[in-house]
């Protein structure tokens, strides 16, 4: 037939077998990998809104700045690794510009 009859001439650059060219319906694997896609794309979004999620409370931990009701509560020392503001600024960016180099790459 010509390479532009059933479905286009992807068909013909696949290396498929006729008989799966001529059977009628979707592929097992189209569906598969549509399905994988979908929950790719459902959990990355769900990834993206817990790492932004874990920087609100993690800076303060990080930079021994936690108060409850006012009161100033320790955060144990090992937890403790910015040493300025600046520095939790910086790790509360740093997801931000990855997202967004991640978005133009």
């Amino acid at each position: 037939g010509q390479p532009w009859s059933q479905g286009g001439c992807w068909r013909e650059t696949m290396a498929v077998s006729e008989i799966e060219m001529e059977a009628p319906g979707p592929r097992t694997g189209s569906v598969l990998c549509a399905f994988l896609s979908t929950l790719v794309v459902s959990l990355s979004a769900v990834v993206f809104g817990m790492t932004l999620g874990f920087t609100s409370p993690a800076i303060d931990v990080m930079q021994d700045t936690v108060r409850v009701d006012g009161k100033r509560i320790p955060a144990p020392s090992d937890l403790v690794v910015f040493s300025s503001q600046a520095e939790g600024s910086l790790f509360g960016a740093l997801v931000n510009i990855g997202a967004l180099v991640g978005a133009l790459c």
